[in-house]
C-alpha cells in the first residue's frame, strides 16, 4: 500500500513539473474580461469573478469584452477584444 501511494505521488509530481508555471501578473496577460460599467480612461472590469481596476484609451461600455494587454501594479491595461 505504501509503495502504491508513493508511486501515485511521484507520478503526480512528475506531471506537475512538466506543466508551465503561470501565476501572478503574467497569468493575466491576454486574459479576457468584461467591463462592469461604462468608462473612458479608468474603470473596472471583471475577470474570472474578480474585479480589477483597468485603464483604456478608448471609451468602453458595460458588458463589452476587453483583453488585458499589460499591467502596472494593480491596474490592468486593456483594449477592446476583437469579436470572432
Amino acid at each position: 500500500v505504501s509503495l502504491l501511494t508513493l508511486s501515485i505521488a511521484l507520478g503526480m509530481l512528475v506531471r506537475s513539473r512538466k506543466e508551465p508555471l503561470v501565476a501572478g501578473g503574467e497569468a493575466l496577460l491576454g486574459a479576457t474580461g468584461e467591463v462592469v460599467s461604462d468608462f473612458q480612461g479608468d474603470g473596472q472590469i471583471r475577470i474570472g469573478g474578480e474585479l480589477w481596476h483597468a485603464r483604456c484609451h478608448e471609451p468602453l461600455q458595460t458588458g463589452q469584452m476587453v483583453r488585458v494587454t499589460g499591467r502596472s501594479g494593480l491596474v490592468l491595461q486593456v483594449a477592446p477584444a476583437m469579436n470572432h
